[in-house]
């Protein structure tokens, strides 16, 4: 186990965040009327986490399936928020991709954990997982 404390893991996410807040990166223009609340969160969060259960399926015999799972998710978020900075109608929003990451975590968190297993009579059965074993 690592000896780095919490908050010296969480350093580089909160040094991005206050980069990203002083609204000095690159030429994006950032979107000051992106409300925490938009309608568009919910999307993004939603879609995210069902690509993170997915890629934490996918990765279900490597050692980190959380970990791809989060990576394989997190990917096509920043893709589009980059094309987004880009393109003049539209803006790159921090905040999108927070809710991208939040749904990220909690899916391939999800998706490692509850697994979908077929019992003996061929129905489908949930099990969870708990300290590696069903």
């Amino acid at each position: 186990m690592s000896s780095r404390s919490f908050v010296d893991r969480c350093l580089p996410l909160l040094l991005v965040l206050l980069t990203l807040q002083a609204k000095q990166v690159c030429a994006f223009e950032f979107a000051d009327p992106d409300p925490w609340r938009g309608s568009d969160k919910v999307a993004h969060f939603s879609v995210s986490s069902a690509l993170g259960a997915g890629g934490a399926e996918v990765a279900s015999e490597s050692g980190y399936p959380r970990f791809y799972g989060v990576l394989l998710a997190t990917v096509p978020g920043v893709a589009k928020e980059v094309l987004d900075g880009i393109q003049r109608d539209n803006d790159f929003s921090y905040k999108d991709l927070l809710f991208d990451l939040a749904g990220a975590i909690s899916g391939a968190y999800l998706g490692d954990t509850v697994l979908l297993m077929s019992s003996r009579d061929g129905e489908p059965v949930v099990g969870l997982r708990y300290g590696g074993r069903f």
